[in-house]
Formats: C-alpha cells, structure tokens, sequence
C-alpha cells in the first residue's frame, strides 16, 4: 500500500487510473481471502475496518494539503497559495 499511494496526493489520477489502482488493491485482499474475481471485497474491506484505496487516496491529499498549509516554509506556503487561486 504505501507503495501504491507515496505520490498519490501530488499526483491527479484520472478516473480510469484510479479505478484500475483500487482494482488491483482488490485483487490483494482477493488473493488473501481467497475470494474469486466476481466477488466483492467490500465486505472484507469493511470487516477488517479499513478503507478502500479511493479513500486512501482522497485521505493522503487532504493531509498533504493540510501540511502545505501549516508549513512553517514561507515558499511552500505561497505556492500552495498560488495553486488554490488557480482552482477558483
């Protein structure tokens, strides 16, 4: 997992490639658990009280914003300024 989600918050996934990261993290918990392809893994997801990877993915870039913010860097403080004016 930390593999798959180190840059995730830097980085803007299209819908597609974000689908087919959270399949092949599926595919983990399918191999685990012993599940076959056509079986959700949300059940297992949920049991074991994690979230599944868009979660993770959504949860890294808000913390990675959050840390922008209260940089002590001035630098990375305006740039995280300048990107935020850019999305009004």
């Amino acid at each position: 997992m930390p593999i798959l989600t180190y840059a995730a918050a830097a980085l803007n996934f299209t819908v597609r490639q974000e689908k087919e990261l959270n399949a092949c993290w599926n595919s983990v918990y399918r191999k685990l658990f012993g599940l076959h392809k056509w079986e959700s893994v949300k059940c297992c997801i949920d049991g074991l009280n994690r979230l599944d990877l868009h979660s993770i993915i959504r949860l890294r870039r808000v913390s990675f914003y959050r840390r922008m913010v209260i940089s002590d860097s001035e630098l990375l403080s305006n740039v995280f300024g300048v990107f935020l004016s850019i999305l009004r």
